[in-house]
C-alpha cells in the first residue's frame, strides 16, 4: 500500500482521467476547469498519496486496469495483468505475491484517484451537489467503462470478506460524506438550503448516490440512459433546497 501523503496538484492520471473507472462524467470535468479558467481561479490544491507512486508502479496500476477491462474481477489472474505490463513480469512479482494483494492497491489507487480529481470550484452548493451527481452518476456509460465499473462493484461487494479491501471502501464512503456534509453546510450558511442536519442528510444522499451506482451495475445495460434515477436524487435535493 502507498504510505507516503504530499500537498500536490491533483494527479491527472492518463489512464484513469480518460476511461473514468468510478463514474467520472469527463465533459462535466473538462466544464468545471474552464469554469475556474473563466473566473481567473485555479483548481484547489488536494492532498493524494499517489503521487509518491513510481513509474513503474503507476504502469502496474494502468497494466491492472486494462486487464480489469479485459478479463472482468472475478476470472481476473495475475498473470493477465503481467501480460498487460510492458516491462519486466519480474518487477511486477516482486512487488505483488498474489492477485489479492495487487487489487487492494489497485483500489487504494483509483479510490484516491477518484476523490482528487473532484473539483467543486467555486460553485454555489447547490450547483456543487448537481455536479456530484453528473460526476458519479452520467446517464449513460461507454461499454469498457461499465465493465470496470462491475469490477469494481463486484471488489465493493467481496468487502465483507476482506479486511483491506474493506478498509479502502470505509474511506472513501467517510471522504465522500464530509465532502456532502461540508457541501451542505455551506449551503446552510448561506440560506441556500432549508434547516437541515447536514450530516444526517449527507448520509442520505451518499446512500442514494451509491444505491443507484449498484442498481445501474445489476439492472440496467451501459448504454441506457438512467434520467429516472438522477431525476429522483434531483428532486431529493430540490427538497432541501430553499425556496
Amino acid at each position: 500500500m502507498t504510505d507516503c501523503v504530499t500537498v500536490c496538484v491533483p494527479v491527472v492520471h492518463p489512464t484513469l482521467s480518460r476511461w473514468s473507472p468510478l463514474g467520472f462524467n469527463t465533459t462535466s470535468e473538462i466544464r468545471a476547469r474552464k469554469g475556474h479558467e473563466s473566473k481567473g481561479t485555479t483548481p484547489p490544491v488536494m492532498t493524494s498519496p499517489n503521487s509518491s507512486l513510481t513509474p513503474g508502479k503507476r504502469e502496474i496500476m494502468e497494466a491492472t486496469y486494462r486487464a480489469l477491462e479485459k478479463h472482468g474481477y472475478g476470472n481476473l489472474t495475475i498473470q493477465q495483468i503481467a501480460d498487460e505490463f510492458e516491462n519486466s513480469k519480474s518487477l511486477l512479482y516482486y512487488h505483488y505475491e498474489s492477485r489479492d494483494e495487487l487489487l487492494v492497491e489497485f483500489l487504494n489507487y483509483v479510490l484516491h484517484e477518484f476523490i482528487t480529481e473532484l473539483d467543486l470550484g467555486e460553485r454555489p452548493p447547490r450547483e456543487q451537489l448537481q455536479y456530484l451527481v453528473d460526476t458519479l452518476l452520467p446517464e449513460t456509460l461507454e461499454e469498457r467503462t461499465h465493465r470496470v465499473q462491475l469490477a469494481m462493484f463486484e471488489m465493493r461487494s467481496n468487502a465483507p470478506h476482506d479486511l483491506d479491501c474493506r478498509e479502502q471502501y470505509i474511506e472513501v464512503d467517510t471522504r465522500l460524506k464530509s465532502l456532502v456534509t461540508g457541501i451542505l453546510q455551506r449551503g446552510l450558511e448561506t440560506e441556500a438550503f432549508i434547516d437541515i442536519d447536514p450530516a444526517v442528510e449527507a448520509e442520505m444522499l451518499v446512500s442514494l448516490f451509491l444505491g443507484t451506482r449498484a442498481r445501474r451495475l445489476t439492472v440496467y445495460d451501459p448504454d441506457e440512459s438512467i434520467a429516472e434515477l438522477r431525476t429522483g436524487i434531483f428532486s431529493y435535493i430540490d427538497r432541501i433546497t430553499a425556496p
